[in-house]
Formats: structure tokens, C-alpha cells, sequence
């Protein structure tokens, strides 16, 4: 009976010792995860994949399937925001292209109108009498004045000719 008591008390306080170092483990487990999950709610990607208002579980099963989740999560999300961007820049490649062809367009204009303005340059020059670029006889323009019984009228000095 003796060495069943002492059998007895020697199991307890193993028994004792075990709890306590499984409550131990279990705190530190529970620490663990929560200081882990604090580190995933503090990522800029948290509110992306759900986890910032998610509280920390107590079983790491739990734990374990909310990151599996968030891993497939973070991957569906980084296909569509590379899709996004491929869509993205097809768009502004095609627009530059367009930009470019009205550019290409704007300068043949351009070069258009200083061709006309050189042969208009040219005509001025050889019917005007004395090869002025300002006009035939110094006068730039004439105009018609209503004024004084009407008729043209020198406007950049010369002579205009009145009625």
C-alpha cells in the first residue's frame, strides 16, 4: 500500500509538471500566433486580402486555412493587376500611336502652309513693280474708305488714289 501511494503522489506531481508545461506551451502558442497576426494586419497588402479586421484564431488550423486563403487571394489579385496594367498599356500604346499619326499629320500641315506662304512670297515678288516684299510702291495695303465720296485711300503711307 505504501509503494501504491508513493506511486500515486509521484504520477501527481508529473501529471502537475506535464500541465504545466503544456499551459506553458499553450501560452506561448497563443502568443505566437497572435504576435504573427498582428505582423500580417500591419502589411499594406492586409486590407487587400481580408485579414485586417479579422480577429486572431485560437486553433492554428484556423490560422493555417485563413493563410492559405490569403495566399490564393493574393495570388487572384496580382493576375488581375497584372492583367489590368498589360490592358493599361496596350491602351496608352495605342493612343501614342494615334498621338503620333495626328503629329505626323499637324506637320505636313505646318509644311504645307510655310510652302504656301514661300510661293505666295514669290507671286508678291514678281508682280510687284519695283520687287518690294511689302507691296507695290511701298504701300502695304490700301483701303477702300467710304468717307469723302468714297474710294481707296493710302493706309501705310504712299499715294492712294481718290476719287
Amino acid at each position: 500500500m505504501k509503494e501504491y501511494r508513493e506511486l500515486t503522489r509521484r504520477l501527481s506531481e508529473e501529471r502537475t509538471q506535464y500541465q504545466a508545461v503544456e499551459f506553458d506551451a499553450e501560452r506561448e502558442a497563443r502568443q505566437a500566433r497572435r504576435e504573427a497576426w498582428d505582423l500580417v494586419k500591419q502589411s499594406r497588402f492586409a486590407e487587400p486580402l481580408g485579414a485586417a479586421n479579422q480577429p486572431v484564431s485560437d486553433h492554428v488550423e484556423k490560422v493555417t486555412e485563413r493563410l492559405v486563403g490569403m495566399r490564393l487571394s493574393a495570388v487572384r489579385r496580382g493576375h488581375n493587376m497584372d492583367k489590368w496594367d498589360r490592358d493599361s498599356v496596350g491602351l496608352i500604346t495605342q493612343k501614342a500611336g494615334d498621338l503620333r499619326g495626328y503629329a505626323a499629320g499637324h506637320r505636313a500641315h505646318a509644311a504645307d502652309v510655310r510652302g504656301e506662304k514661300a510661293l505666295r512670297a514669290t507671286i508678291a515678288k514678281q508682280f510687284c513693280c519695283h520687287g518690294s516684299p511689302s507691296g507695290c510702291c511701298g504701300v502695304a495695303s490700301r483701303a477702300w474708305s467710304g468717307s469723302y465720296g468714297g474710294g481707296y485711300v493710302a493706309v501705310a503711307g504712299g499715294a492712294g488714289t481718290g476719287p
